[in-house]
Order: C-alpha cells, then sequence, then structure tokens
C-alpha cells in the first residue's frame, strides 16, 4: 500500500471516521489499485497487438524480397550457363 494511503487512513480513524466511511475508503483504494492495474493490462495488450502486426507486416515483406531475390538469382544463373555455349557458338563462326 502507498504510505500516502496508509497515512491517510490512520488520521482519519485517529480523526474518530466510522466504519462505514471507513470502508469507502477501502473500496475507493481497492478500485483505484483495479483500474490501475486493467490501465497497464490494456496498455501492454495494445503494444502486443501493434508489434504483431508490425511483425507480420515485415514477415510479409522479407518474403516477397526473398522470392524476388531467388527469382533474381535463378535468372542470373540460367542467363550464365548458357553463355559458355554462345560463346562457343561465336567462336565457331
Amino acid at each position: 500500500m502507498d504510505p500516502k494511503v496508509y497515512e491517510a487512513v490512520r488520521e482519519a480513524v485517529a480523526a474518530g471516521l466510522t466504519r462505514p466511511a471507513l470502508l469507502i475508503v477501502a473500496i475507493t483504494v481497492v478500485l483505484t489499485v483495479i483500474s490501475g492495474y486493467l490501465v497497464a493490462f490494456a496498455k501492454r495488450k495494445a503494444e502486443n497487438l501493434a508489434t504483431k502486426k508490425d511483425f507480420d507486416s515485415l514477415k510479409l515483406q522479407l518474403e516477397t524480397n526473398t522470392r524476388l531475390t531467388e527469382t533474381i538469382k535463378q535468372d542470373l544463373t540460367k542467363e550464365l550457363s548458357l553463355w559458355p555455349a554462345k560463346f562457343d557458338f561465336k567462336r565457331k563462326q
């Protein structure tokens, strides 16, 4: 419990607050803690969702880039494999 809250409760008891008033204070403290937790939880979930969407987007970009790179690599390999045959054909003429 926060020291300030603890001190406020202690002062309230010393001032003679009744039991229902202390119950209201206790409920308020509990609800404040729970709402703080829920806000932090929602923020973390939102961060995780944003990270997942970013990851999915980057994964798709990487897959596209890899496919393009492999296509270029295959085209260059095919072209380079034909060079000796072209060179021999030109030399024989």
